[in-house]
């Protein structure tokens, strides 16, 4: 590839990487069609029937900790999530550092933590 097809190449690509750019976190607005019964029960409410007599907890792969926002005031004082993807945990960060939980950028299957930690 010679220099003016490798411009053309980058300036064909320009539109989606802006648009890459500003992108932050996940929007599900899409109509759902369940195929069996729903399921007999419902994750929020377990989390905040259980966690508030740990001691810690951990939120693994939050995404942008819509979720865990949602239950923040229901856990303990001790609550740190992990993301693994890079676009998805500063948004996490924004979310979540105003409510006290501290965001770890790490491999689902790597934990930076001591063991028994949670």
């Amino acid at each position: 590839m010679d220099a003016e097809q490798r411009r053309r190449a980058v300036d064909r690509l320009r539109p989606a990487a802006d648009r890459a750019r500003s992108f932050s976190g996940w929007t599900f607005a899409v109509e759902v069609t369940h195929l069996g019964p729903p399921l007999p029960w419902d994750y929020e409410s377990l989390v905040r029937e259980h966690a508030p007599n740990a001691g810690w907890v951990l939120d693994m792969g939050t995404g942008g900790g819509e979720v865990l926002s949602r239950v923040r005031e229901a856990l303990p004082e001790g609550v740190v999530a992990t993301e693994e993807w890079v676009v998805n945990a500063p948004v996490a960060y924004r979310r979540l550092r105003p409510l006290a939980v501290n965001v770890v950028r790490s491999r689902s299957l790597v934990l930076p933590f001591a063991d028994g930690a949670f």
